[in-house]
């Protein structure tokens, strides 16, 4: 192929690596309530969704069995909402939890097929652009420290747990980006000492001890990585004395922590209804009309029990298939990266979360780049074996 189309692909490639870097950024912007789709949202479903049509055929063929188990799960997800939005009564929230997980699995699917070109090239974008995110959010609390829900920090997000999800997400994406593609130590450390800030100033227990299993895992690999990881939690530690000694909402879930019988835990968490109402745990009782089970109408505080509840064990092997032919995928080391999210998950439920799954995607594309080194070396994305026909709405990057 001639140097003139070569030339004309880069500047295509760049343009849409720039996209992507752009909703990357926007992912912890917050603007509608929680429960519905944000501006980044709908950017990423259009650029993910034209991606994973026109860059299908360099997918292979265990990547597509992943796509394919997704494709089922969400399929049960639709089903099972819309039997129960019939049988109970229409509740938005039944509608919303189905296009979440179509939004979801488009994330997954859409990501393998668009990093498939140039995974390396897609990895770097990625680890760079999420970093960046998150130390401009550490800036931003640094500086505008009254952006709370109470006394918990909340910046753009609805919620402190929102906030200390994203930061423990992202930072995910940014470990297992650099896994695949090193990144520079600035943008590294500023962001696992930007998540570690954000995290503790959302007092989340679950998060902190996540983001402390998230930060151990490179040690095995690198122990200089013991003494700079530790270095946002010594300046915390220094710096917050004083606000945790006077902070009585600090002091409170401290004491919680410690004093909480797990009975009392369980039913805090939603998790009891499993023991409350077993007749659900085989084909699920819908994610919707939680006033069946709570007079305040809460959902569960726990992925696993929520998948489990909703949409019964059938839905939890579903789910779990798609787990298993993912993990059987990727190294061990790598697959360690996921288990702090996965911890976080259950006491909390984050499976609605798109940065969840941008941390599941880029995981599933690093044996790519693992299994060849030559590919990580790469500053441009290879010549397409053939010119993309002038009807397609995107060029595949």
């Amino acid at each position: 192929m001639d140097q003139g189309l070569n030339s004309s692909i880069a500047p295509i490639a760049r343009g849409w690596m720039a996209m992507w870097a752009l909703l990357l950024l926007g992912i912890p912007i917050y603007v509608f309530s929680s429960g519905l789709p944000q501006p980044a949202d709908m950017g990423l479903a259009l650029f993910l969704g034209i991606a994973a049509l026109t860059c299908q055929r360099y997918v292979l063929s265990d990547e597509r069995r992943v796509a394919v188990l997704l494709v089922q799960y969400v399929v049960w997800v639709a089903v099972v909402n819309l039997t129960w939005s019939l049988l109970v009564g229409y509740e938005p929230m039944f509608f919303f939890s189905t296009a979440f997980a179509i939004f979801n699995a488009v994330v997954l699917i859409g990501f393998l097929a668009f990093g498939s070109r140039s995974p390396a090239q897609v990895l770097r974008v990625t680890g760079r652009a999420t970093a960046i995110a998150l130390m401009a959010l550490g800036v931003l609390a640094v500086l505008r420290p009254g952006m709370t829900n109470g006394t918990r920090l909340v910046l753009f997000f609805n919620n402190p747990n929102q906030l200390a999800y994203y930061a423990l997400g992202a930072l995910t994406v940014v470990m297992l980006a650099h896994r695949g593609n090193p990144l520079s130590r600035v943008l590294l450390f500023g962001a696992i000492a930007a998540a570690g800030f954000l995290i503790f100033r959302t007092y989340s227990r679950a998060a902190l001890g996540a983001y402390a299993v998230l930060c151990a895992v490179p040690f095995v690999r690198r122990p200089v990585y013991i003494l700079l990881a530790c270095l946002p939690l010594l300046v915390i530690a220094v710096q917050s004395e004083e606000a945790i000694s006077s902070d009585p909402l600090w002091q409170r879930r401290v004491s919680e922590a410690g004093s909480q019988e797990f009975g009392d835990y369980m039913e805090d968490r939603g998790v009891d209804r499993l023991v409350r109402n077993p007749e659900y745990l085989l084909f699920g009782a819908g994610e919707g009309k939680y006033l069946r089970f709570h007079p305040l109408g809460l959902e569960l505080h726990s992925s696993l029990a929520s998948i489990l509840f909703c949409y019964g064990l059938i839905g939890l092997i579903l789910i779990g298939r798609v787990a298993i032919a993912i993990a059987r995928r990727v190294p061990v080391d790598v697959a360690m990266y996921l288990l702090p999210s996965v911890i976080y998950s259950l006491f909390h439920n984050g499976m609605r979360f798109r940065i969840f799954w941008l941390s599941i995607s880029v995981a599933a594309l690093l044996p790519r780049v693992l299994a060849s080194p030559r590919e990580q070396t790469e500053s441009e994305p290879p010549l397409p074996a053939a010119e993309p026909s002038a009807s397609s709405p995107i060029r595949c990057v």
